[in-house]
C-alpha cells in the first residue's frame, strides 16, 4: 500500500518556521487585538503560524507533525476539515471570550484539533485497545487544560511573556469533533448506492 504523504501538514508546519525566521512578518501576521480593532482581520488566521520563540515553535511542531501525518493518513479531508474549523473559530473565540488578551501567537490550538481528531478515530474503532487509547489521549488532553487553568502556567512550552490559553485548545477541540463526526452524518445519511460512491472517493 502506498504511503499518503502528509503534505498539508508538511505544509503549515513550513509556513510556520517561514514566518519564525521573519520577526517583522510575525509582528504582521499575529493576533493583535488594536491592530484587528483597525480593520488588519486576517490576523484572526495567520495568528496561528506565529510563535513567541524557539521553544514554543518546537513544541507546536513536534504535535502537528506528529498527529497531523497520523490524522491525514487516515483522511486529509477530516484534517483539512478540523485545521479550518479550527483556524477560523479560535480566534474570534479569544476576541470575545478574553479581551485580557491583547496579543495571541501559535499553533497550539490547531494541534488540539488535531489531537481530539485523533482520539475520535480511535473511539470509533470499537475495538478495546484503540478506545483505551483514544480515551487516555482525551484524558491527557483535559488535565493539561486544567492545570494551565489552575497555575496560568504552560504544561509543556516554556518562555517568558506570554500565558496558556486553555481557551483556544478547547475551540480547537470541538472544532475537531465537528469535523470528526460531519462526514460520518453524511455517508450514513446517504442510500446505500451513493454510500458506496462515497466511501470510494474517500
Amino acid at each position: 500500500m502506498k504511503t499518503r504523504l502528509p503534505w498539508l501538514t508538511l505544509s503549515v508546519a513550513a509556513a510556520a518556521v517561514a514566518v519564525h525566521l521573519l520577526p517583522a512578518a510575525a509582528d504582521w501576521l499575529q493576533f493583535d487585538r488594536a491592530a484587528l480593532g483597525r480593520g488588519e482581520l486576517w490576523r484572526l488566521v495567520t495568528a496561528h503560524l506565529t510563535h513567541f520563540g524557539a521553544n514554543h515553535l518546537r513544541w507546536d511542531l513536534g504535535v502537528l507533525l506528529a498527529f497531523g501525518t497520523a490524522c491525514e493518513r487516515q483522511s486529509r479531508r477530516r484534517c483539512a476539515a478540523a485545521l479550518a474549523l479550527a483556524a477560523v473559530a479560535i480566534t474570534p473565540a479569544l476576541w470575545a471570550g478574553q479581551p485580557q488578551f491583547a496579543l495571541y501567537r501559535g499553533l497550539s490550538g490547531l494541534d488540539c484539533a488535531l489531537v481530539g481528531l485523533f482520539a475520535a478515530s480511535l473511539l470509533r474503532h470499537g475495538r478495546a485497545a484503540a478506545t483505551l487509547v483514544g480515551a487516555g489521549t482525551l484524558l491527557v488532553f483535559a488535565v493539561k487544560c486544567i492545570l494551565e487553568l489552575v497555575t496560568a502556567q504552560t504544561v509543556f512550552a516554556a518562555g517568558t511573556g506570554y500565558a496558556p490559553v486553555p481557551l483556544a485548545h478547547l475551540v480547537g477541540l470541538a472544532a475537531c469533533l465537528v469535523a470528526a463526526v460531519w462526514r460520518t452524518d453524511v455517508v450514513a445519511h446517504l442510500s446505500p448506492d451513493r454510500r458506496g460512491i462515497v466511501a470510494k472517493a474517500g
